[in-house]
């Protein structure tokens, strides 16, 4: 226990830091050295009152204090100081359990007020009101790895900036902003292991998030969001190095830093409506989807993104620029990326994939060019699928030195060595197309094709329902006939008629620089 009132230091917003139900033996410091550790990741100094209590820890006058800096560029430029911020947090107290946990008690109504100033004269003190329904925080584990738990049945947050609060001489030019926030049957559960590497694995559940921003200008429209979602459920695992850095994000890669999360949301709709001092609307434009699905990582593999999401609808409607609403849904949409970013003398693997099926127009935009119904408003699908290799020749993650790098380039910033198109489709309109290829790339050759790696491989393409698609743009007047006529006279130059309305072609760029249309020589 503690025997005097004293000053320690930790992180900033954390006495909220949820986690498990895990029996285990920690004590009212182990848990508020641990959010010092948490705290040291980011430069940040949380200084508080400490007194003992009877059963624990007593944490008062809670202030984080961190600095803004832009570290060296690694080309002799000097650490630049960008700014100061402070937080002002609620008291904290923290009270021993006979089986060995430690209960965190905060006041349900609670302010907490951020501080944020500049070496050029601008401060700006914005304060976040914080209220929880029965809210339930509890720490167990062991000293250095520690789990706490976090339920309620309702979370708001509020915050409003204005100029007011700013002390800059052209603060009469800056919007203000509102933004409130509710979360219902919250359960987000973190564990915190200290290390060479900080780690800390989060799982969050929110059964409906409801978000309602205002920005409004001095002058202008005033801008409304409101945004909603449902039984959200995610999982968060990061590792902090030491004196970690975002702007030199490559170098704390090299040092451990990673990042891997995943959300699901059971549906999400998002409003954005502009209205004038009058009360009158101008634009309004809504976004929703049904499940979605989202993953993230970033490593010293790379990045790698993945989203899937099931019934999109956009409406918008922009009294100001179209006469008509614009509607456009569709029944899966989905999306993957694996991209390497680091600095590297051998190639890497890349690979991008993405879906979209079930895609429809509103009756409204198409009576607008096509009042006749000459063209097929079947659901549309597009689909590709690309991978291959590719080396970097730039950290792009330090982004102060990216261009310090690029100019001390003689070759390529990005090497491609091989690319696949494992399948590229599209169908829509009534015609369709399908292609598949593969090329590798020729890094000593720069000159066949002035400055880029000479390509050498081949795609397919099957192409059905053209002509009558120009036939139909005719109609609408979307298409001149005589642009029509020199399409179809391209077309007729590298493609071959194997059916009615049915052309397929090979391309082919050869060793040599030659470009050969089903064997014929273009180039």
């Amino acid at each position: 226990m503690f025997k005097a009132t004293r000053r320690l230091t930790a992180t900033a917003i954390l006495a909220a830091l949820p986690a498990t139900w895990a029996q285990a033996d920690v004590t009212a410091m182990d848990v508020w050295e641990n959010m010092r550790a948490h705290a040291a990741v980011f430069g940040g100094n949380l200084a508080a009152r400490l007194e003992e209590t009877e059963d624990g820890l007593k944490a008062s006058i809670i202030t984080y204090r961190t600095s803004l800096k832009v570290p060296e560029d690694g080309i002799g430029s000097r650490p630049l100081h960008v700014a100061d911020i402070e937080i002002s947090l609620p008291d904290l107290l923290f009270a021993e359990a006979s089986d060995g946990s430690v209960t965190l008690h905060v006041p349900e109504n609670r302010p907490i007020v951020f501080d944020f100033a500049t070496e050029h004269d601008f401060a700006a003190s914005i304060p976040i009101s914080v209220e929880t329904l029965k809210m339930k925080a509890r720490a167990v584990g062991e000293p250095g790895a520690i789990t706490y738990g976090y339920t309620t049945p309702r979370l708001r947050f509020a915050l409003k900036f204005s100029a007011t609060d700013t002390t800059i001489e052209a603060a009469h030019s800056m919007p203000a902003v509102t933004l409130a926030s509710e979360y219902s049957d919250v359960d987000i559960q973190t564990h915190l292991t200290e290390g060479d590497l900080l780690k800390v694995a989060s799982t969050v559940r929110v059964a409906k998030t409801q978000m309602r921003t205002e920005i409004i200008p001095p002058s202008g429209l005033k801008q409304i969001t409101i945004a909603t979602s449902t039984d959200q459920s995610g999982s968060y695992d990061i590792a902090y190095p030491k004196r970690l850095s975002l702007i030199s994000l490559a170098d704390s890669i090299d040092r451990g830093f990673s990042v891997s999360m995943s959300n699901s949301l059971a549906s999400f709709k998002q409003t954005e409506t502009e209205i004038d001092d009058n009360g009158e609307t101008h634009s309004s434009v809504s976004v929703s989807a049904g499940r979605t699905d989202t993953a993230f990582s970033l490593n010293s593999e790379g990045l790698f993104v993945e989203a899937n999401a099931v019934d999109g609808r956009i409406h918008a409607a922009m009294m100001d620029v179209l006469p008509m609403p614009i509607e456009v849904a569709a029944d899966q949409m989905s999306l993957t990326l694996n991209l390497p970013l680091s600095k590297a003398n051998t190639p890497a693997p890349f690979a991008y994939e993405t879906t979209l099926s079930g895609l429809t127009l509103g009756g409204d935009l198409w009576s607008a060019f096509d009042p006749m119904t000459e063209l097929p408003r079947d659901p549309a699908s597009l689909a590709i699928d690309l991978s291959g290799t590719l080396t970097h020749k730039v950290d792009w993650l330090n982004f102060l030195a990216v261009p310090h790098a690029m100019d001390a380039l003689t070759s390529l910033p990005i090497e491609p060595h091989d690319v696949l198109i494992n399948a590229l489709t599209l169908d829509a309109a009534g015609a369709n197309l399908a292609a598949n290829g593969a090329f590798s790339f020729d890094l000593d050759d720069m000159q066949t094709y002035a400055g880029m790696p000479r390509p050498d491989g081949q795609i397919s393409v099957d192409v059905q329902g053209l002509d009558g698609l120009l036939d139909a743009l005719i109609a609408i007047g979307l298409l001149p006939e005589n642009q029509a006529m020199g399409v179809r006279m391209m077309l007729g130059g590298f493609a071959k008629s194997v059916g009615e309305d049915h052309l397929t072609s090979t391309i082919e760029m050869t060793p040599s620089g030659q470009i050969l249309a089903n064997g014929q020589r273009l180039k």
